[in-house]
């Protein structure tokens, strides 16, 4: 069996990585092989606002920074895997590459994608299989 030296395997890692932030930000959401979960883009309401550094240094008092471009709401990437609750959760996690934070932001303020809210809709999704069982 050939062995793949660590050059090979980063990139490998890195175009795989590519790949599924296109697919992310064309469509909102991935179906992940062997039934381990969705990612998809999860909307949710930010309770506590975030700080724009560079403004509160340049006035010497905190600036909020509330997403006026999506009403106040944030985006983020999220894993909805079947093993996510137990006590390996945190090995489910799933982090964006920061390129692809910066390109869902643009996406956002120029408006070319309207996501839905992939969250909400398998939750419905649920509890209709739900009402139908009873």
């Amino acid at each position: 069996m050939p062995s793949v030296t660590m050059k090979e395997y980063r990139q490998i890692v890195e175009t795989m990585g590519k790949v599924m932030s296109d697919i992310l930000l064309n469509k909102g959401i991935i179906g992940m092989p062997w039934h381990i979960g969705d990612i998809f883009l999860k909307k949710r309401l930010n309770r506590i606002p975030v700080t724009d550094v560079r403004a509160t240094i340049d006035a010497r008092m905190k600036i909020y920074n509330y997403n006026e471009h999506s009403d106040g709401y944030v985006y983020i990437p999220f894993w909805m895997s079947p093993e996510r609750r137990g006590k390996k959760r945190k090995q489910w996690c799933f982090s964006a590459f920061r390129a692809t934070k910066r390109r869902l932001k643009v996406i956002l303020v120029n408006k070319e994608i309207q996501y839905p809210d992939f969250a909400m809709v398998n939750k419905k999704a649920k509890d209709a299989v739900n009402a139908n069982e009873q």
